[in-house]
């Protein structure tokens, strides 16, 4: 099956991105992440998390660090079948001048 894009989330700061619901359990799914900023190196950490609940959240997969570097770096971060009824993005560091994570999340492999 191709993948086809079902939400995405633009943080610029730490933050989780809304909760979304599931579309189908065991579907698979690919969160890709691209981290830009306006002038001079950036980085950024974010992870998957998943709840069954909406309070109470878990991290699905590693999370992902975006090392300092030039802009723009990107990467496929992690590969799952849905196993919670809501998913969120939640970046836990991000610093850069204009630095922006910007995250897709894909269903099929």
């Amino acid at each position: 099956m191709p993948q086809r894009p079902i939400w995405n989330d633009t943080l610029t700061a730490i933050a989780v991105g809304v909760a979304r619901q599931a579309p189908d359990l065991g579907v698979i799914i690919t969160v890709t992440a691209k981290l830009t900023c306006t002038s001079g190196n950036c980085s950024a950490t974010a992870r998957l998390e998943g709840s069954n609940n909406g309070t109470d959240w878990y991290a699905v997969g590693a999370d992902q660090v975006f090392s300092s570097g030039a802009s723009p770096q990107t990467a496929a971060f992690t590969r799952v079948q849905f196993a919670f009824a809501q998913y969120r993005i939640n970046c836990t560091a991000i610093s850069g001048t204009g630095a922006a994570l910007v995250t897709d999340i894909a269903v099929g492999s």
